[in-house]
């Protein structure tokens, strides 16, 4: 984040793993980090997601889809190309998507 120098102060965490937001507001104090990942999720796990009851589902896949939408109309949007996630929102979206991994290559 500091090397793209972002031009807004404000940055939207979506992860899977309510810690990963904490070390980032630890590691960049200078931005106003957000999450809507509740604070005791602690990653995915298919087989506990679905043994969860409908209406959970219900909620967590469309938690997912607005992060999805979410990822793919921000200004930038910064990932691993080793996620499906970041694949999928950089598809949608085409530009300005930064895979933290090393061995990234760009799909365009």
């Amino acid at each position: 984040m500091k090397a793209l120098k972002l031009s807004t102060p404000t940055v939207l965490v979506l992860c899977d793993y309510y810690r990963a937001f904490e070390e980032l507001q630890d590691a960049l104090p200078e931005y106003q980090l957000l999450t809507n990942t509740p604070s005791n999720v602690r990653g995915h796990d298919q087989r506990t997601f679905n043994r969860q009851p409908k209406e959970v589902i219900y909620q967590d896949t469309v938690r997912f889809i607005v992060d999805i939408e979410l990822a793919r109309n921000a200004q930038v949007f910064i990932g691993s190309h080793h996620s499906n996630v970041f694949r999928l929102v950089e598809y949608f979206k085409l530009k300005n998507c930064y895979s933290v991994a090393p061995d990234f290559q760009d799909i365009v």
